[in-house]
């Protein structure tokens, strides 16, 4: 049988999934804010389970052989455009 901390899911401060993350505390909280990461409010506290980090990685994850197919069709449409010298599109 697990013991009681075993049991109970980790809770991590903001600033903690901030560093995990490699975001900043306002992207959290816009995070929080949306919905796309689930958070336990204690007080006037917002913690975020290892689950809630678990499940939004995993839900954000890009597999390489997705990013190398469209890196192989050419610039995305939002890729920028050189331009010459008269403005025209190279």
């Amino acid at each position: 049988m697990p013991n009681d901390h075993e049991a109970h899911a980790r809770l991590f401060s903001i600033v903690a999934v901030s560093r995990t993350l490699g975001v900043s505390r306002n992207t959290v909280f816009t995070l929080l804010r949306t919905g796309k990461l689930g958070f336990v409010r204690i007080g006037r506290r917002r913690l975020i389970p290892e689950t809630a980090i678990d499940k939004f990685i995993a839900a954000n994850l890009v597999l390489a052989s997705a990013a190398t197919a469209r890196n192989k069709n050419g610039p995305s449409p939002s890729a920028p455009t050189t331009r010459t010298k008269n403005g025209r599109a190279a």
